[in-house]
């Protein structure tokens, strides 16, 4: 793998899905027992195969959804307009660089 820095073109390596809402439902375990559980709602953040320029590479500490001490990196999404930029975040692992 090579090393991804600031100024890398990079391509998403596999579907990214994140959860967008909790939904609070009742599950029978056993006959007779129902409990509330929530259930994850899911969507779909990145498509395998699109392309950005890294803008900020940082490793995280443990805060919010955040793994602790995993490298991320902020990338411009191509097609992004001077209007609407689009910026995500992905960790390190779910990105290769193009090389050119």
């Amino acid at each position: 793998m090579k090393k991804i820095i600031v100024g890398h073109k990079v391509r998403v390596n596999k579907d990214i899905h994140r959860v967008s809402e909790w939904k609070n439902e009742t599950k029978e375990i056993v006959p007779g027992v129902v409990v509330p559980v929530q259930v994850p709602t899911h969507i779909l953040y990145a498509e395998k195969g699109e392309e950005g320029e890294v803008i900020e590479t940082f490793r995280s500490t443990c805060v919010g959804g955040f793994a602790r001490g995993l490298w991320y990196a902020k990338v411009l999404m191509i097609g992004s307009t001077i209007d609407k930029q689009v910026i995500k975040t992905f960790r390190l692992t779910s990105l290769e660089r193009i090389v050119e």
